[in-house]
Protein backbone atom coordinates (compact mmCIF):
# COMPACT_ATOMS: atom_id res chain seq x y z
CA UNK A 1 0.00 0.00 0.00
CA UNK A 2 3.19 1.93 -0.43
CA UNK A 3 3.47 2.99 3.55
CA UNK A 4 5.80 -0.28 4.36
CA UNK A 5 5.54 -3.66 4.11
CA UNK A 6 2.05 -5.72 4.04
CA UNK A 7 1.07 -8.77 4.96
CA UNK A 8 -1.05 -10.62 2.28
CA UNK A 9 -2.18 -14.53 2.20
CA UNK A 10 -4.22 -16.32 -0.30
CA UNK A 11 -6.29 -19.51 -0.16
CA UNK A 12 -6.97 -21.08 -3.58
CA UNK A 13 -9.55 -24.10 -4.69
CA UNK A 14 -9.69 -25.33 -8.41
CA UNK A 15 -11.90 -27.51 -10.56
CA UNK A 16 -10.93 -28.71 -13.68
CA UNK A 17 -11.68 -31.06 -16.75
CA UNK A 18 -8.75 -31.89 -18.94
CA UNK A 19 -9.82 -34.15 -22.32
CA UNK A 20 -6.33 -33.37 -23.81
CA UNK A 21 -3.82 -36.01 -25.46
CA UNK A 22 -0.92 -34.50 -24.43
CA UNK A 23 0.28 -31.82 -22.06
CA UNK A 24 2.33 -29.81 -23.84
CA UNK A 25 1.17 -28.79 -27.56
CA UNK A 26 -2.24 -30.63 -27.33
CA UNK A 27 -4.20 -30.70 -31.02
CA UNK A 28 -7.23 -32.15 -29.97
CA UNK A 29 -9.17 -31.95 -26.70
CA UNK A 30 -10.92 -29.58 -24.27
CA UNK A 31 -9.53 -27.74 -20.89
CA UNK A 32 -12.10 -25.84 -18.58
CA UNK A 33 -11.08 -24.63 -15.47
CA UNK A 34 -12.80 -22.64 -12.20
CA UNK A 35 -10.36 -21.58 -9.45
CA UNK A 36 -11.91 -19.17 -6.54
CA UNK A 37 -9.24 -17.24 -4.28
CA UNK A 38 -9.93 -15.52 -1.23
CA UNK A 39 -6.92 -13.07 -0.21
CA UNK A 40 -6.61 -11.59 3.30
CA UNK A 41 -4.46 -10.02 5.42
CA UNK A 42 -4.43 -5.94 5.01
CA UNK A 43 -7.29 -5.66 2.95
CA UNK A 44 -9.35 -8.54 1.71
CA UNK A 45 -10.86 -9.83 -1.66
CA UNK A 46 -12.62 -12.73 -3.32
CA UNK A 47 -11.56 -13.45 -6.97
CA UNK A 48 -13.26 -15.97 -9.29
CA UNK A 49 -11.51 -17.31 -12.69
CA UNK A 50 -12.85 -19.97 -15.13
CA UNK A 51 -11.24 -20.76 -18.49
CA UNK A 52 -12.20 -22.95 -21.46
CA UNK A 53 -9.94 -24.00 -24.41
CA UNK A 54 -10.78 -26.21 -27.27
CA UNK A 55 -8.44 -27.89 -29.65
CA UNK A 56 -9.50 -28.67 -32.84
CA UNK A 57 -7.97 -30.64 -35.25
CA UNK A 58 -7.98 -29.12 -38.56
CA UNK A 59 -4.97 -31.28 -40.78
CA UNK A 60 -3.44 -34.29 -39.33
CA UNK A 61 -0.41 -35.77 -41.90
CA UNK A 62 1.97 -37.78 -41.67
CA UNK A 63 5.85 -38.03 -43.84
CA UNK A 64 7.46 -40.42 -42.50
CA UNK A 65 8.21 -39.49 -38.91
CA UNK A 66 7.27 -36.25 -39.16
CA UNK A 67 3.91 -35.21 -38.21
CA UNK A 68 2.37 -32.40 -39.62
CA UNK A 69 -1.16 -31.37 -37.31
CA UNK A 70 -2.61 -27.98 -37.62
CA UNK A 71 -4.68 -27.07 -34.95
CA UNK A 72 -7.16 -24.12 -34.39
CA UNK A 73 -7.24 -22.78 -30.67
CA UNK A 74 -10.06 -21.33 -29.11
CA UNK A 75 -9.61 -19.53 -25.90
CA UNK A 76 -12.45 -18.18 -23.33
CA UNK A 77 -11.54 -16.45 -19.84
CA UNK A 78 -13.80 -14.35 -17.65
CA UNK A 79 -11.95 -13.26 -14.36
CA UNK A 80 -13.67 -11.20 -11.37
CA UNK A 81 -12.10 -9.74 -8.23
CA UNK A 82 -14.58 -8.56 -5.63
CA UNK A 83 -13.25 -6.52 -2.91
CA UNK A 84 -14.30 -7.34 0.24
CA UNK A 85 -16.37 -5.80 2.87
CA UNK A 86 -13.99 -4.27 4.93
CA UNK A 87 -12.23 -2.30 2.16
CA UNK A 88 -15.20 -0.45 0.90
CA UNK A 89 -14.71 3.16 2.03
CA UNK A 90 -16.75 3.67 5.56
CA UNK A 91 -19.90 5.43 5.81
CA UNK A 92 -19.71 9.31 6.04
CA UNK A 93 -19.00 10.97 9.64
CA UNK A 94 -19.49 14.11 10.76
CA UNK A 95 -16.01 15.79 10.70
CA UNK A 96 -14.73 18.77 13.07
CA UNK A 97 -16.05 21.82 10.67
CA UNK A 98 -19.30 20.85 10.32
CA UNK A 99 -18.72 18.72 6.93
CA UNK A 100 -19.12 15.14 6.38
CA UNK A 101 -16.04 12.91 5.76
CA UNK A 102 -15.39 9.09 4.91
CA UNK A 103 -13.54 6.92 6.83
CA UNK A 104 -9.48 5.86 6.99
CA UNK A 105 -7.96 3.52 5.54
CA UNK A 106 -3.76 2.88 7.08
CA UNK A 107 -4.40 6.37 8.25
CA UNK A 108 -5.19 7.63 4.97
CA UNK A 109 -8.84 9.25 3.76
CA UNK A 110 -11.45 6.73 1.56
CA UNK A 111 -13.65 9.17 0.81
CA UNK A 112 -14.74 9.25 -2.73
CA UNK A 113 -12.13 6.43 -3.55
CA UNK A 114 -14.40 3.26 -3.18
CA UNK A 115 -12.89 -0.05 -2.23
CA UNK A 116 -9.65 -0.19 -1.29
CA UNK A 117 -6.99 -3.32 -2.65
CA UNK A 118 -3.79 -3.41 -3.57
CA UNK A 119 -2.62 -2.32 -7.30
CA UNK A 120 -0.86 -5.68 -7.56
CA UNK A 121 -4.48 -7.67 -6.76
CA UNK A 122 -6.25 -5.67 -9.79
CA UNK A 123 -7.02 -7.55 -12.88
CA UNK A 124 -4.85 -6.34 -15.93
CA UNK A 125 -3.89 -6.30 -19.42
CA UNK A 126 0.28 -6.93 -19.83
CA UNK A 127 0.19 -6.94 -23.73
CA UNK A 128 2.27 -10.59 -23.46
CA UNK A 129 -0.05 -12.84 -21.91
CA UNK A 130 -3.13 -10.86 -22.01
CA UNK A 131 -4.30 -9.13 -25.07
CA UNK A 132 -0.63 -9.92 -26.62
CA UNK A 133 0.80 -7.37 -29.01
CA UNK A 134 -1.45 -4.43 -27.42
CA UNK A 135 1.79 -2.66 -25.41
CA UNK A 136 3.03 -1.68 -29.27
CA UNK A 137 -0.11 -1.51 -31.22
CA UNK A 138 -0.14 0.44 -34.43
CA UNK A 139 -1.89 3.34 -33.33
CA UNK A 140 1.49 3.39 -31.08
CA UNK A 141 -0.96 3.85 -27.74
CA UNK A 142 0.23 1.37 -24.71
CA UNK A 143 -3.03 2.47 -22.96
CA UNK A 144 -4.16 -1.15 -22.79
CA UNK A 145 -1.08 -2.66 -21.29
CA UNK A 146 -1.49 -0.08 -18.13
CA UNK A 147 -5.24 -0.83 -17.99
CA UNK A 148 -6.64 -2.42 -14.59
CA UNK A 149 -10.08 -3.46 -13.47
CA UNK A 150 -12.51 -5.72 -11.37
CA UNK A 151 -14.03 -7.93 -14.20
CA UNK A 152 -12.12 -9.07 -17.64
CA UNK A 153 -13.05 -10.60 -20.33
CA UNK A 154 -10.42 -12.84 -22.66
CA UNK A 155 -10.86 -14.43 -25.93
CA UNK A 156 -8.15 -15.56 -28.42
CA UNK A 157 -8.60 -17.45 -31.56
CA UNK A 158 -4.79 -19.28 -33.05
CA UNK A 159 -3.96 -21.67 -35.67
CA UNK A 160 -0.95 -23.45 -34.79
CA UNK A 161 1.39 -25.10 -37.22
CA UNK A 162 4.16 -27.56 -36.31
CA UNK A 163 7.60 -27.00 -36.57
CA UNK A 164 9.00 -30.02 -34.55
CA UNK A 165 5.42 -31.26 -33.31
CA UNK A 166 6.02 -32.08 -29.80
CA UNK A 167 8.93 -29.30 -29.38
CA UNK A 168 8.11 -25.96 -31.81
CA UNK A 169 5.01 -24.66 -32.55
CA UNK A 170 4.45 -21.40 -35.12
CA UNK A 171 0.98 -19.43 -34.07
CA UNK A 172 -1.15 -16.58 -35.37
CA UNK A 173 -3.42 -15.37 -33.21
CA UNK A 174 -6.58 -12.97 -32.77
CA UNK A 175 -7.14 -11.73 -28.90
CA UNK A 176 -9.92 -9.79 -28.12
CA UNK A 177 -9.49 -8.70 -24.55
CA UNK A 178 -11.75 -5.78 -22.49
CA UNK A 179 -11.29 -5.22 -18.95
CA UNK A 180 -14.14 -3.19 -16.76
Amino acid sequence: HGDGWSVKNKVYATFAIETTKRRVNPFSGIRWSFTTAYTFGHYDSLSLNTKFTSYLPILDVYFNDWEFKNVLVFNMGISMVLPGFRNVAQPYTYGLNNEYTGGTLWGKSTYGKGPIMSSSDYLSIDGIFSGRGWTNSLIGTSYLGYKTGYVKFDYTLEYRLPVYDKILWVAGFIDAVNLI
